[in-house]
């Protein structure tokens, strides 16, 4: 939903349902554009009325980020690209709807684009292809000449400019993220055994010998690596094969299946744990996603985010034709200890029936329950109990994190951990339920203000 509120406060007015990510104002305020379902370019006036479609991207690909040109005849914004897992720069013409490229390279993501006031090029936060740091850069327009403005380590998110073009405005943030371990129910006994930067922030996933395999981004790629449970031998698994993510451990050790887009596109892929021959598990028209093995080691459970919605299949471990599972909106899929349910998020977010917790047969159909279990939900990642009785997920309060358990029968959520400091970006048990390893650290941000970057 699209909300307008007075700068000073009151309430607030909903213009425009089923309107996604950030938008853009024509200069003059009269107009707004914005992306609807991923691919269509959307304009209509500034109190709602008169939206109409613009453009529409085409197959395998989505805007983000529309930017309104200070002359109201263009609008700039990301494309998205499932088939080389790339974004561009493209203009769409407000007169006619057509797309053209902006010259620039190409980014591993854009997270903010803004127009220099008298439209001679535009300011981005994004991640280029050689350093892999989200930084901000000017681009000249039209010539699509690249200037870098930021030169660190830290990421750069969002972009605003003062009226007379003489300062930005971006959020910069630090994060640091690393793998600890602890029995269960011993808060005391936890150890942290990485020391890198994004260790685990993304994905992790336990053996049942008590190593873990984690994604890590040092030296900008996502790549995944392995540690014992005491620390010692930590080492790479995946190199110079673009990004690997998402890991997930056969309950036999033997295989790590994970999402990487090395074929060009995101996809599964299987390889041993050390590391050795890599197998791809799918090709789909889709973003793949979620892995999640099932604990006899036949099958792999996963999300397909298609062009409309995503849905829940399943792959052999050996490889195969998949098997669709779910035909509603549904992701985020993980295996019951028994093997025979799928605990997923399902259905469309909206106001009238929000996002439920559905359990669904291995087999595939309709759900065989829905749990109305927000918490859960709410966490970045959830893990059934070892008696498949209830769930494990991240909460926090007053911005401590900590992991709780809830029934699938509901009553009161109950308090595993009592850390007092840092976040938990992502967790997994050993399936005897005696271990829990996670991915604890800290992330901050700060508004920095950059003059004379011209």
């Amino acid at each position: 939903m699209l909300y307008q509120i007075a700068s000073l406060g009151g309430p607030p007015r909903k213009l425009i349902e089923n309107a996604d990510g950030p938008i853009t104002l024509l200069p003059d305020g009269s107009r707004i554009a914005f992306v609807r379902d991923n691919r269509l370019m959307m304009v209509a006036n500034s109190d709602g009325t008169s939206a109409r479609t613009l453009a529409t991207a085409s197959a395998s690909t989505a805007y983000d980020r529309p930017a309104w040109s200070p002359d109201g005849k263009i609008i700039v914004c990301a494309r998205y690209s499932s088939a080389d897992n790339s974004r561009s720069l493209v203009e769409i013409n407000v007169k006619d709807g057509s797309e053209k490229v902006v010259a620039s390279p190409g980014w591993l993501s854009l997270a903010g684009i803004t127009w220099l006031p008298d439209g001679s090029g535009l300011l981005l936060t994004a991640r280029d292809l050689e350093t892999k740091l989200l930084q901000v850069w000017l681009v000249s327009y039209p010539e699509g000449k690249l200037r870098r403005i930021t030169n660190d380590l830290s990421s750069y998110i969002g972009i605003s400019l003062t009226v007379d073009g003489k300062t930005l405005a971006s959020v910069q943030s630090e994060r640091l993220s690393n793998i600890w371990t602890m029995p269960a129910g011993n808060v005391g006994g936890a150890r942290r055994l990485t020391f890198g930067k994004d260790d685990g922030y993304v994905g992790m996933a336990s053996t049942s010998t008590g190593r873990i395999v984690y994604d890590s981004r040092m030296g900008g790629l996502w790549n995944l690596w392995i540690v014992n449970g005491d620390g010692t031998n930590n080492h790479q698994l995946t190199f110079n094969v673009r990004d690997n993510l998402n890991p997930s451990v056969t309950a036999d050790n033997r295989y790590v299946v994970f999402a990487s887009n090395r074929s060009g596109k995101t996809e599964l892929w299987r390889m041993e744990l050390d590391g050795g021959n890599p197998q791809q598990l799918t090709d789909t028209p889709g973003i793949v996603g979620a892995p999640n093995c099932s604990p006899e080691g036949k099958w792999v459970v996963y999300h397909v985010v298609g062009e409309h919605k995503a849905t829940l299949w399943k792959v052999s471990i050996e490889g195969g034709v998949p098997v669709q599972l779910t035909t509603e909106e549904s992701g985020y899929p993980v295996v019951s200890p028994d093997g025979k349910l799928v605990a997923c998020h399902y259905g469309e977010a909206r106001a009238d029936a929000p996002i439920k917790l559905a359990l669904v047969s291995m087999d595939g159909g309709p759900p065989v329950r829905m749990l109305d279990l927000p918490a859960v939900l709410k966490s970045p990642v959830y893990r059934w109990t070892p008696d498949g009785r209830g769930f494990i997920y991240i909460d926090s309060v007053n911005r401590v994190y900590n992991l709780w358990s809830q029934s699938l029968d509901g009553g009161p959520p109950k308090q595993l951990t009592d850390f007092s400091s840092d976040q938990i970006f992502r967790f997994d048990l050993t399936r005897d339920g005696k271990k829990i390893v996670l991915s604890r650290g800290r992330e901050g941000s700060d508004v920095v203000l950059i003059t004379n970057f011209k």
